[in-house]
């Protein structure tokens, strides 16, 4: 039986072509879900301690057991080619986004009073690090060139 031949480096189908952007992807997912970790512990210690979160703390742990592993692991397997790990990474940048966007509603319907100066702050700064890096990274995966670098992959197996 006998295989079409390749098409060149450059050719929208070649297995080279747009790795910039699912690679990038990849990387960010891996590292959003290695920065997940220690920032559950970060923010359950800081909200906790100002007592305004309550009953959160739990869904916040939820959240946080949910977005590291898909990040981690979707941003390996994405690396890696595998159309779950797109998925993974889109699911996990996606909860992520959500988390921190919940977490600022939260945080604008508290009174001026009940944060402390430097833990509002640190807060703020903490959910800036984690949205905006998890914005980009679901933006990444979701466009064409991703969706191309994981279906080359299944092609060519």
């Amino acid at each position: 039986m006998e295989y079409p031949p390749m098409p060149p480096v450059g050719h929208p189908g070649s297995a080279r072509s747009g790795a910039g952007v699912p690679v990038t992807a990849a990387v960010l997912a891996a590292l959003g879900g290695l920065a997940a970790i220690p920032a559950c512990v970060l923010m359950v210690v800081l909200l906790g301690s100002q007592h305004i979160l309550g009953s959160f703390p739990p869904l916040l742990l939820g959240e946080f057991a949910v977005q590291a592993p898909f990040l981690l692991i979707g941003g390996i397997q994405l690396y890696r080619r595998r159309k779950p790990g797109r998925w993974l990474t889109l699911m996990g940048s996606a909860a992520a986004v959500v988390q921190g966007a919940a977490l600022a509603v939260v945080l604008v319907q508290v009174k001026d009073n009940t944060l402390t100066a430097g833990a509002g702050s640190i807060i703020l700064i903490v959910l800036a690090a984690l949205v905006v890096p998890a914005a980009v990274t679901l933006v990444l995966a979701a466009l064409k060139p991703t969706e191309n670098w994981v279906r080359v992959s299944l092609l060519e197996s």
